[in-house]
């Protein structure tokens, strides 16, 4: 195997390189869906991957990486390979047999010099994630989706649905639907509109500032986190959010005009209910 120099922190450091990385969602690493049975997924077998990895002598040449969200939740379980310059994503992880056959794979490709195209009941489970050219200014076909957080959703029977130029959206929260109803054109045609970063209001602070972190059971991915960010910035007197996925902990800093109650019934009303008061 090669190796190249590499500069960090004013220091020299010998890398080896290696031809390709496995990238597997799993749901203990954070913001992800893969691997929660509550949603329908099988448990992420983390042991079973780094067996199948270390046992075929694939460590030198493939990196493995357990990670949070890969995107495409629908899918789930997910992972994703790069090798010599190709991305193959793989779907539907959810029976351990199909471990070893992407191994076996991965092991056939590092012996061949070139990504080989998958095979077998392997070849059920490939698709294609990243677009071939540049995403045009047409609308997205959002069917069976929604469109703020790209999860399953029908909108014809969906608890919270939009209508915009006679099309129905559904959404899988209240949270998704408002930040939708607030600019549906960000989401139908986002390559119109530049990106921003959702900013907390510009205030001046009025009185002490108050602080407290609690815990959301219904937390479960980053979309969570980010529907809870999106609500709470909106209230006028929040002056910070935090969130995490792992702990389902959540950290609200205000001041006046916001009060505890306007923030817990927000919350509410989103369907992440706020309990176990960690402090006060």
């Amino acid at each position: 195997m090669s190796a190249t120099s590499v500069t960090a922190r004013n220091q020299v450091f010998k890398i080896q390189q290696v031809v390709g990385n496995l990238f597997v969602c799993a749901a203990e690493n954070g913001g992800c869906c893969c691997g929660h049975v509550e949603k329908g997924r099988a448990r992420v077998n983390k042991v079973l991957y780094e067996e199948q990895w270390q046992d075929r002598g694939l460590r030198p040449r493939v990196h493995l990486t357990f990670v949070g969200c890969l995107g495409p939740c629908p899918a789930g379980n997910n992972a994703m390979l790069q090798i010599f310059g190709r991305s193959i994503w793989f779907k539907d992880l959810n029976d351990d047999a199909l471990i070893p056959m992407m191994f076996e794979y991965i092991a056939q490709t590092v012996q061949a010099g070139v990504a080989l195209d998958p095979t077998g009941r392997l070849a059920g489970h490939v698709y294609d994630r990243y677009a071939l050219s540049s995403p045009s200014a047409d609308p997205i076909d959002f069917t069976g989706l929604d469109p703020v957080c790209m999860m399953s959703v029908h909108a014809d029977t969906a608890q919270w649905h939009s209508d915009v130029d006679g099309v129905r959206y559904g959404f899988c929260s209240p949270g998704c639907k408002r930040a939708f109803d607030k600019n549906p054109a960000a989401y139908l045609k986002p390559s119109e509109k530049p990106s921003s970063m959702t900013a907390v209001h510009d205030l001046e602070i009025q009185g002490d500032v108050m602080t407290k972190t609690f815990v959301v059971p219904n937390i479960s991915c980053d979309h969570c986190v980010r529907s809870i960010k999106n609500e709470l910035t909106e209230l006028k007197g929040v002056v910070a959010v935090q969130a995490d996925v792992q702990t389902k902990a959540v950290t609200v800093e205000w001041a006046d005009p916001a009060n505890w109650e306007q923030i817990k019934s927000a919350l509410v009303e989103i369907d992440y209910a706020p309990q176990e008061l960690i402090q006060l």
